[in-house]
Order: C-alpha cells, then structure tokens, then sequence
C-alpha cells in the first residue's frame, strides 16, 4: 500500500543547519540523497541583532565605482515587525553619510524608502503604499543619470519617481559599514524577515512596469555590480556571484554568534518548497520520498519517476486542497522502485500558476541488466521480454498501474535466453510497472503505453 503522510513543523536554527550538514554528508555514504540545499535557501533576520557585512575590498567596496545609472533590486519577505526605518541595505561610514533602502517608514505612505545622505542633504525617493508584511516583494530601485531621475517599483510596478535626484552611489567612496538588516543609527531597529536575492547594476534595467520572474535567480552579467544568492545554506559567508566583492559575511565576523541572520530552506516560489529528500532503503527494496512545503492556493503535487532521466511518468498525486498555516512535511512510499538507476522529481503546481520542478535525484537498486523489454514505450497490443541471464524455475510476470494494483500477470517455465510475451489486452495508455520475480529475485522496470 502507497501512503502519505502529512505533518507541520520545521524550525531551524543556525547550528541546526551546521549539523545538519554533516549529517546529510553522513547520510548521503548510507544511499540517501537530497536535493542541493543551494536550490533555494535565503536569509532570514530577526529584528534583533542579525545583520551581514559586505567588507570593503582594498581601493573600493560594494558601490564605490558606480558613478552614474544604477538598479538596486532584492527580493524580500518583510514581517512587519517595526516600521521605523528597517535597513533592508544600509551603506555608510557612520550616521552622517549613508545609502539606505528600508522596508517602511513610519509616516506617510508607510512604505519602502530609498535615500542618500550627503553633506548637503537628502535626496530620496518614497514608494506609494506600505509593503504586505510576511509575502515575497520585489523591490528595485532605478536611476537614469541623463535625467537625475530615480524610480521605486514594487512588484513591477512603477511606485513612485523623483526628479532632480543628483547624489551617485559613489559620492560616498569607499565605504567601511555595508551592511543588510542593520542601520548606521544605534537606535533604529534591525531589518526583521527574510531577504532571496540582491543585486546592485551599473544600468537601469526597468524603464517601464515588467514582471518580476519568481521562479529564477537573478543573473550576472557585464553590468552587475554585485549578486547575492543566499543559496550556501550554511556557513558563515555568501558568495557575490558577480566576482567584483568579497563574500558577504553573517553577523560581521567568521565566528557563529547571535547577530547572524538564519540560513533557511525556501524560496519565492508561489509553492514554497523547502525540502525534497529521496531514501533508498536497499534491505525492503523501498525509496521514501519526502518533501517539505507551505501552499498560499490549492497546490497539486506530483512524484514522477524516470528510468534514464529523460522521461518522467507519474507515480502519486497528492493534493493539498487549502493554503498551509505553515510549513507541512509529506511523505511518500514506492513500493515497486526499479532496478539499477532511477530517478525522482517532484512537480507542484498551484491553482492558476504554471507547474514548477523540483531537482531531480537519482537512486540506485541494484545492479540492471537480467532482463529487456521491447518495445518501450509499447505501441501495439503485446510486450516482449527477454531474459538475459540463465534460470531454471518458475518466472511470475506482474504488469502494475501507476496505483500499484496487478493489472495482469502470468507464470512461466524458463529456460536459458527464455522469452515471453504479455498481452496488453486492452489497457489504456499511461505508464505502468512490469515486476519480474525469478526465484529469489525480484526486479521491475517503467513501461509506457502509447
């Protein structure tokens, strides 16, 4: 019996995740494997203390050689928390000069704010409405150089523009403080919530409203600055995958500590995936699927299984009818894996939004080879099999639906090189499990009928 078991809970901390990475590495020898915890792990602040550095390198730091047109965008899950000013980024040399782009104020519009402070002034730009806390936003930040006029968008959409912006993100020089989640003042409160991806461009890159691409990464090219993924996953750094600064470091320094912001596995996905682990366990002949996720709309979730990687049929669906409180694990059982190498993917789907994948990963049962079929996939009413090594005894064929349930099965003598045929008798198409048992042995493989 296939079965699927649903339960809520998954909390994280910092050293859990450092322990967890051993313990995936130990795992991962026993044939247990997990997706790349890289495919989609952010950071997520507290309000408290948690903030990362971005050191300054040698002559310059993160925006010091950008003169002219820049983009600042992020992807970020703001809590709501505190509306005075939380730095989202914050760049400076202390509280008289500094670049700031902040979650909220506390008056107004209550919204995102960009800034510049400078000896003679402020020039900012406010976005037109506050932020909803706890969902994904992104939030870019544009300024045309030729017309000194800076752009807000939120979500895409053209917030709020300033003229006669004429400060430059290199006004400032080489700064010693860039910081996320923290601010130049003592007293105003640390960013609290989570923050996917950065990236700082030496060209407007929006000019009009677009739409924001939630199921891709940010990309590098000749015109990022700088580009932070967050997909360590652990550690004490994160990667500017730009190559132009150093790794932004959690908390300020090498060591773990209580201001580091917390590794967390998800994603800005519509279907927030955080995990997708596959278990062979090679005593029962078994492989343990689970995964982990939080739904905002009714989310189908499908488990589909390749025997070369390439073609994927379906092997459980498993809908989730309501949004999740919170973070739900679900586990799944394939009773009939195949032989030799295989692999598993997971596709969700939430209503009205297209299909997304997770990685695929392969397990391995045993060695491949005792037996062919042909032809795969099967066009016609019958399915050829041969046996490849030798065996006296009894063969019991078994043909299985996606389900599990014998659909048809027959018993035959063998002999060396023996061959057989297995009518289809009128099943329809899909994808099924041909099981073969000689003597102690048991071995399946996927078909496909046309």
């Amino acid at each position: 019996m296939q079965q699927i078991y649903p339960r809520t809970g998954f909390v994280l901390t910092t050293l859990t995740i450092k322990r967890f990475s051993f313990a995936l590495l130990f795992l991962t020898l026993l044939g247990i494997n997990k997706t790349n915890a890289q495919a989609g792990t952010n950071l997520q602040y507290d309000g408290v203390d948690d903030y990362l550095a971005i050191p300054a390198n040698g002559g310059q730091s993160i925006v010091s050689n950008v003169t002219g047109d820049f983009t600042i965008e992020a992807w970020v899950l703001w809590d709501g928390t505190n509306s005075s000013f939380p730095r989202i980024l914050d760049i400076g040399n202390d509280n008289t000069q500094w670049i700031v782009l902040t979650a909220a104020i506390p008056f107004g519009s209550g919204g995102p704010r960009f800034m510049i402070r400078e000896t003679a002034g402020d020039q900012l730009v406010d976005a037109a409405a506050p932020l909803t806390p706890n969902v994904w936003n992104h939030i870019a930040v544009t300024l045309d150089a030729a017309t000194n006029t800076i752009s807000m968008y939120i979500n895409g959409v053209l917030s709020a523009t300033t003229t006669g912006f004429t400060y430059r993100l290199s006004d400032l020089g080489v700064t010693a403080n860039n910081w996320l989640g923290r601010s130049e003042f003592a007293g105003d409160p640390f960013y609290g919530g989570n923050i996917e991806e950065l990236r700082i461009s030496d060209i407007v890159r929006y000019t009009s409203n677009f739409n924001p691409v939630p199921t891709s990464q940010f990309t590098t090219d000749a015109q990022t600055v700088a580009l932070y993924h967050f997909n360590e996953g652990t550690g004490q750094v994160t990667a500017d995958a730009s190559g132009n600064n150093p790794d932004g470091i959690l908390g300020g320094t090498l060591a773990a500590e209580a201001s580091d912001p917390t590794w967390v596995f998800g994603s800005v996905l519509p279907v927030k995936l955080t995990d997708f682990s596959v278990t062979l366990n090679s005593v029962n002949k078994t492989v343990d699927i689970k995964w982990i996720a939080s739904t905002d709309e009714p989310t189908e979730f499908t488990l589909e299984r390749s025997g070369n990687g390439n073609l994927f049929a379906r092997i459980n669906t498993t809908t989730r009818t309501n949004a999740t409180t919170g973070l739900e694990t679900f586990s799944f059982r394939d009773l009939h894996p195949l032989t030799g190498r295989s692999y598993y993917r997971l596709k969700y789907s939430e209503a009205g939004k297209p299909a997304l994948y997770s990685r695929t990963i392969p397990v391995n049962l045993g060695s491949k080879g005792t037996f062919v079929i042909y032809p795969n996939p099967v066009k016609g009413g019958m399915i050829n099999i041969e046996l490849l090594k030798s065996f006296t005894g009894h063969v019991q064929i078994r043909l299985l639906n996606s389900a599990g349930a014998v659909v048809t099965s027959l018993t035959r003598e063998a002999n060396k090189e023996s061959q057989f045929q297995l009518s289809r008798a009128g099943l329809p198409a899909g994808s099924y499990i041909l099981e073969i048992t000689t003597g102690d042995s048991k071995q399946s493989q996927l078909i496909l009928f046309e």
